[in-house]
């Protein structure tokens, strides 16, 4: 089974981009760019056509924009925290846990706020800041653990108590009504903490316990070893070696795509050609066995020919890559465990590193 396949982040940003003036306010913060400029007018620009009232000047909490509601602390399950010991003045890991049995989408636009004389206020933005905001899912009965920083929009933040301030809301997959035809609950999100005097012992602490999470995230998948044998503008070959003795794999996809380090753009790059999306064991074109593992110390080769459904591979495929000449190979893997072990160390998913699931990429140059 061959197929294109526009990746969801791409779509919602496209769609985003070029709707904006015709869907609910709630998605119209995908893109969203704060100007220094507009302080005089109030406003803040919004690609291409909208405008919104402005948090990018010295302003105080009557001047937020948090529609009907203001921030809290709780809502439908879903909370947020931050653990004291990740705080510098430039950053900190913020924590969104979920714990009920509903999805809740965010984008990665947040806001930071100072508690003065009673008040909490804007804190005031050094740079014009543009916000692309994919569609990022906090699954039920899981925590989602992200590194901010706001070194780049308000400097070194000065000791104090602070807020951090998110919008969220309800994904309903089941619901077959389009998002803008409906009510869509929504609710922004916050949670304190302090920029102390003496942070830099606590958060030396904190970062040496980090990297040895961090190890252990990629050790669960060392030794996968992705190696493309011959390639052209029409086709490949590749082998996938699993080194690591502790492991086997389920291999969930293979599929070409470009070169992914595009803002905004994830994965392989928005539109992917799938080798195999969709195996089943009956499938003779499965080329792993039944049980779709990839046990320790074995190997399988493929060779792909795509010309037919696709042609040649050309730059105009990849035209907003950095590099449209460049492609990649990437091959979605599951750590073989039983449910229990998942539940047991993989609640925690913390955006960049390796959980549960993994993707190994290898890339090739068509360039002529």
């Amino acid at each position: 089974m061959k197929k294109f396949l526009l990746g969801v982040t791409g779509l919602l940003t496209l769609v985003m981009i070029t709707a904006c003036a015709c869907i609910p306010a709630i998605y119209q913060e995908m893109v969203q760019i704060h100007n220094l400029s507009d302080c005089e007018s109030g406003t803040t620009t919004v690609t291409p056509v909208l405008e919104v009232p402005n948090s990018s000047c010295e302003n105080s909490n009557a001047d937020n924009n948090y529609d009907s509601e203001e921030p809290r602390t709780y809502w439908q399950g879903l909370h947020m925290y931050v653990a004291a010991d990740s705080v510098t003045p430039v950053g900190l890991r913020l924590s969104m846990i979920n714990e009920s049995e509903l999805n809740f989408g965010h984008g990665v636009m947040f806001s930071i706020e100072q508690y003065s004389e009673g008040e909490w206020e804007q804190v005031p933005f050094i740079n014009d800041i543009a916000w692309i905001q994919p569609l990022l899912i906090v699954a039920p009965k899981t925590t989602v653990d992200e590194n901010i920083s706001w070194e780049h929009m308000h400097g070194v933040l000065q000791p104090g108590q602070y807020r951090i301030v998110r919008n969220f809301i309800e994904e309903d997959w089941d619901d077959p009504t389009p998002p803008w035809e409906r009510d869509i609950p929504t609710a922004y999100l916050y949670t304190t903490f302090s920029v102390e005097q003496d942070w830099e012992d606590a958060h030396s602490r904190w970062q040496n316990e980090q990297d040895a999470l961090t190890a252990i995230a990629y050790a669960r998948f060392d030794g996968l070893d992705l190696e493309i044998l011959e390639y052209s503008p029409r086709g490949l070959s590749f082998t996938l070696t699993n080194n690591n003795p502790d492991y086997s794999y389920i291999i969930n996809s293979v599929f070409v795509g470009w070169e992914d380090n595009i803002p905004g753009v994830g994965g392989a790059g928005a539109l992917e050609y799938f080798i195999f999306p969709g195996w089943s064991s009956d499938d003779s074109s499965w080329p792993f066995g039944d049980d779709k593992r990839l046990q320790p110390e074995e190997y399988f080769f493929l060779e792909v020919d795509w010309y037919n459904e696709i042609g040649n591979l050309a730059p105009s495929m990849a035209r907003l890559s950095p590099n449209p000449y460049v492609f990649d190979v990437v091959i979605d893997v599951t750590l073989d465990v039983n449910e229990e072990y998942i539940k047991e160390n993989f609640r925690r998913i913390i955006p960049g590193l390796p959980n549960a699931d993994h993707r190994v990429k290898a890339y090739f140059d068509i360039s002529p």
